[in-house]
C-alpha cells in the first residue's frame, strides 16, 4: 500500500498544476509555447500572500531558468555600471549584504540553461558575486546544468558547478579552459548521474578530458562522450553498478584492447543501452568479446564508416560475436549501420542472405538494422521474420547488392504483413516489376505507414498501388533514393537517370495509393453491412 502524501509534498503537486505544464518562468513548456500571465500571477499571487504555499510557490517559479536576468535584478541598482556595451561591469565592490536578497530566490533554481550570447556579457561578473554566495555557488542546489553552444569563458562556470550536481551537457569547441574543466569535473562533482559532452575539433586536441572525468565518476547511470575512452576509462565504466546507457565515439584500436581483470561481478551489468560511432568492425568484435558476455542489453546501435568492408568472414565473426555477448530474449533494437561521414563509399561483396540466421536467436528484436549487400529472396526472407514476430522497424542497407535487380520481390511486403504484425517501417530494395496474383485478404499490416525503397525497379504502378493498398491500409509514404537525396540536401545531378526515372513511376504509386485505399475502406463498409444484414436475416429464420 502506497504512503499518504505529506503536506509540503501536497503543497508542491498544487504549485505544480499552475506552472508545470509550462518549464519555469522564463523557458516556457516543454511544447515550446511560453507561460501565460495568468499562470504566473497565480504562483506569484501564492508566494506573496499564502505563507503556507510560498516555499512550493517559489520552487515552482524558479525551479528552471535559461537567464541569469531575474537573479540580476535582486541586486542593488548601484552595483553595476550603466551598459553602454551591454557587458556587465561592477561599478563599486561587492559586499555578502548586496547578494541577501537574490540568495533567497537563487536556492530554488534546480536546472539552469547558459545562453551562450548573455555569457559573454555576463561572465566577467559571475566570479566575483559566487564569491559572496554559500560555498561559491550562485545555485547552490542546482542539479542540471546545460551549454548548449560554445562560450570563450568556460573557467567561469566553476561557479556553476555545485557538489549538488546530477546532470551536466556541454557542446564546446575543444579550448584548453573548455577540456580543463571538463577534466576535473568529476571531482569536483561527485554525484553526478547524466553527462553528455562534445567537444569539437578546435585548436588543440581535448586530450581524453572526458576519460578523466569519467574516471573520477562513480555514479554515472548516462554517458554520452564524443571522444574515444582509454582503456582504463573502458574499464571504470565496466565496474559502475548503476551505468544504464553509454555513448561514445569510436573505440581504442583493438591492439591495445586487453582483457579486463577478473571481477566480482559482471562487467557492464546494468547497460542496457550501448552506442558507438566511427567504429571498426575489429574493434567492435574484440570490445564485445573482452567486456560482455549474455548481458542483459536492450539497444545496440553500431556506426561504421561509410568506407567500411564487409566481407563475409568479418560479419559472420561479428555476428557470433552479439549472440554470445547479448542475453537472447533482452536485446529489442540492433543497428549496424553506416553513416555518411563525406568519404566515398565502397562497392560491397554481395553476400549470402543465410548469414543473418546467427541473428535469429534473437527474438523480440523491434528493430533491426543490418548493414552491406545481402543476396536476399522471398523464402529466405520469410524464414528470417518467423523468427522476429513483434519487428517494428526492418532496414536491409544495400539488400540489392551489385545486381541489377532485387531478389526480394513484392511478395516479400506481404510475408513481413503476415510474419511481423507490429510493422511500422521498412527500408529495402524490391523487385516491384511484377506483380503477385491474389492473395489472402485476411492478411493486413495496419500499423505499416512508411516504406523506402531506394532505387527499386517498378513497371505497372497501379497494380502496386492496388497491391499495396490490399496489405497496408495505412501506408501514407513511400521514400525513393531521390527523395533521400532532397532530404539530405544533396545533389541531385549525382542522380542516375535510372534513379530519376523510377522515382517518377514510384511518385504515380504514391498519387494512385489513397485512392485505391479509400475506395478499399468502401468496400469494407458495404461488406460489414451484408454480413450483418446475413446474420440478422439467419437469426429470424
Amino acid at each position: 500500500m502506497h504512503r499518504c502524501l505529506a503536506v509540503p509534498e501536497i503543497l508542491e503537486i498544487i504549485c505544480g498544476e499552475v506552472v508545470e505544464p509550462v518549464s519555469s518562468a522564463s523557458t516556457g513548456n516543454v511544447n515550446g509555447s511560453m507561460p501565460t500571465s495568468t499562470q504566473l500571477s497565480t504562483c506569484a499571487a501564492l508566494a506573496r500572500t499564502c505563507r503556507i504555499f510560498s516555499h512550493a510557490a517559489l520552487r515552482s517559479l524558479w525551479n528552471r531558468q535559461n537567464s541569469f536576468d531575474p537573479f540580476l535584478a535582486l541586486l542593488p541598482a548601484d552595483l553595476f555600471s550603466p551598459m553602454h556595451d551591454e557587458v556587465w561591469k561592477f561599478d563599486r565592490a561587492v559586499v555578502p549584504k548586496d547578494m541577501e536578497r537574490a540568495l533567497v530566490y537563487s536556492r530554488h533554481v534546480k536546472q539552469f540553461s547558459v545562453d551562450p550570447g548573455a555569457w559573454e556579457r555576463i561572465s566577467k561578473v559571475i566570479p566575483m558575486l559566487s564569491m559572496c554566495s554559500p560555498g561559491g555557488f550562485l545555485f547552490p542546489q542546482l542539479r542540471v546544468l546545460l551549454v548548449q553552444r560554445g562560450i570563450s569563458d568556460a573557467v567561469a562556470l566553476r561557479s556553476l558547478l555545485p557538489p549538488t550536481l546530477e546532470s551536466f551537457e556541454m557542446r564546446s569547441k575543444a579550448t584548453i579552459e573548455a577540456a580543463s574543466l571538463v577534466s576535473t569535473l568529476g571531482n569536483l562533482c561527485p554525484n553526478l548521474k547524466h553527462v553528455s559532452v562534445s567537444l569539437s575539433k578546435g585548436s588543440m586536441s581535448s586530450a581524453h578530458s572526458t576519460s578523466f572525468l569519467v574516471c573520477a565518476s562513480d555514479n554515472l547511470v548516462s554517458l554520452n562522450m564524443n571522444e574515444t575512452p582509454t582503456m582504463e576509462a573502458l574499464l571504470h565504466l565496466g565496474q559502475l553498478p548503476s551505468l544504464a546507457t553509454l555513448d561514445f565515439r569510436s573505440l581504442p584500436p583493438a591492439s591495445t584492447l586487453h582483457a579486463p581483470p577478473s571481477a566480482s561481478h559482471p562487467l557492464f551489468g546494468r547497460l542496457r543501452k550501448l552506442e558507438i560511432w566511427d567504429v571498426g568492425i575489429q574493434p567492435a568484435i574484440e570490445f564485445l568479446k573482452l567486456f560482455f558476455h549474455n548481458a542483459s542489453l536492450v539497444s545496440i546501435d553500431l556506426r561504421f564508416s561509410a568506407t567500411t568492408h564487409w566481407t563475409l568472414p568479418k560479419t559472420q565473426s561479428l555476428y557470433d560475436t552479439l549472440t554470445v555477448a547479448c542475453a537472447h530474449g533482452f536485446l529489442r533494437e540492433l543497428k549496424l549501420h553506416t553513416y555518411d561521414d563525406d568519404a566515398e563509399e565502397r562497392e560491397q561483396p554481395e553476400m549470402p542472405g543465410s548469414v543473418l540466421r546467427t541473428l535469429t536467436c534473437f527474438h523480440e528484436l523491434r528493430i533491426l538494422f543490418i548493414p552491406g549487400s545481402l543476396a536476399l529472396d522471398d523464402n529466405a526472407f520469410n524464414e528470417l521474420t518467423l523468427s522476429w514476430p513483434n519487428m517494428a522497424y526492418l532496414v536491409f542497407d544495400k539488400s540489392c547488392g551489385t545486381s541489377a535487380t532485387p531478389s526480394l520481390t513484392l511478395e516479400s511486403l506481404r510475408i513481413l504483413a503476415r510474419n511481423c504484425p507490429q510493422i511500422w517501417g521498412t527500408r529495402f530494395d524490391i523487385d516491384a516489376t511484377e506483380v503477385p496474383s491474389a492473395h489472402d485478404t485476411r492478411i493486413v499490416g495496419h500499423k505499416l505507414t512508411s516504406i523506402s525503397i531506394n532505387s527499386s525497379p517498378i513497371s505497372e504502378p497501379a497494380a502496386v498501388a492496388r497491391y499495396l493498398s490490399s496489405l497496408y491500409p495505412n501506408l501514407e509514404a513511400i521514400f525513393t533514393r531521390a527523395d533521400e537525396f532532397e532530404i539530405e540536401n544533396r545533389d541531385m545531378d549525382l542522380l542516375d537517370f535510372e534513379d530519376v526515372e523510377r522515382d517518377r513511376i514510384w511518385g504515380k504509386v504514391r498519387r494512385l495509393l489513397p485512392e485505391f485505399q479509400k475506395a478499399r475502406k468502401e468496400e469494407g463498409g458495404h461488406s460489414d453491412l451484408k454480413s450483418s444484414l446475413r446474420r440478422i436475416f439467419l437469426s429470424m429464420i
